[in-house]
């Protein structure tokens, strides 16, 4: 704990995911068509409002901390080509938010009804598997600790802790005050992007492509374990997870989208 009070606390990415905007956008692609999908068969625009709430969180949120230097992030490249920060926020956004919202209702809304559990589940389980083999093949040999990355962002600078502990206690009220079938759905809404995201983070951290540092610019080292396991933890569960509730909950707030309705 002393390390956390005295030095900064880096989360790297050092692997393809940092800068190749080629994944990026067809996830982007992959989230809409889901959207598209769940419009055509259930007659619903709940994953369209919730996909463009997550993204203009998201998008919000890397303009504050990459205009501030919050994260220093490199070149990002899309077709081969250097993209522009007005290129590559929408691109980011709609996949480390509004595609990471989409697939906790889509198969969340699939869970909760046994006559698609299955079948749903099986699909989960396969872009999972996708999701962790195309890390792993990634893998580097070791972590480059203190070097060049993609991306170095700074996790718990007072600002981003504000807007943090702002979700936490955003949920926690959501979660006591809840009843009924909203409840019901926002818990398996979580429970996918749980699952998902943790699996996911310690595939990359096994591949040296996601790490944690401490110290301060230009003079960082590896986080010890225990500090590195909260760390990644806390960006799987708060910074991933729990962020991204807020696109379910600021559209029904504002009456966008009902509790819960039959999901195929």
């Amino acid at each position: 704990m002393m390390i956390l009070l005295q030095e900064t606390v880096f989360m790297i990415r050092g692997g393809s995911f940092g800068f190749n905007f080629n994944v990026k956008l067809v996830i982007d692609i992959i989230a809409i068509l889901a959207c598209i999908y769940d419009y055509r068969v259930n007659h619903r625009k709940d994953y369209l409002k919730i996909f463009l709430t997550a993204t203009a969180i998201c998008a919000s949120f890397e303009i504050f901390i990459q205009l501030g230097g919050t994260r220093d992030m490199g070149d990002k490249y899309l077709f081969g080509f250097v993209i522009p920060l007005w290129t590559s926020i929408p691109l980011q956004a709609m996949e480390e938010g509004g595609m990471i919202a989409i697939l906790g209702i889509f198969f969340g809304d699939r869970w909760m009804d046994s006559r698609t559990r299955k079948k749903w589940s099986i699909v989960f389980c396969g872009l999972l598997a996708l999701a962790v083999t195309s890390t792993l093949v990634q893998a580097a040999p070791a972590p480059n600790v203190g070097g060049d990355v993609p991306s170095r962002r700074d996790m718990f600078t007072p600002a981003t802790l504000g807007f943090m502990f702002i979700v936490i206690v955003i949920n926690i009220a959501w979660f006591l005050k809840a009843r009924g079938s909203i409840k019901i759905r926002t818990l398996y809404m979580l429970l996918p992007m749980l699952i998902f995201f943790s699996i996911w983070t310690l595939a990359e951290w096994a591949a040296n492509t996601r790490w944690i540092e401490v110290g301060v610019i230009g003079s960082t080292s590896r986080a010890p374990p225990l500090v590195e396991f909260a760390a990644l933890a806390w960006d799987a569960i708060v910074e991933i997870s729990l962020v991204f509730m807020l696109g379910f909950y600021i559209p029904y707030l504002l009456h966008g989208i009902k509790a819960t309705e039959p999901a195929t």
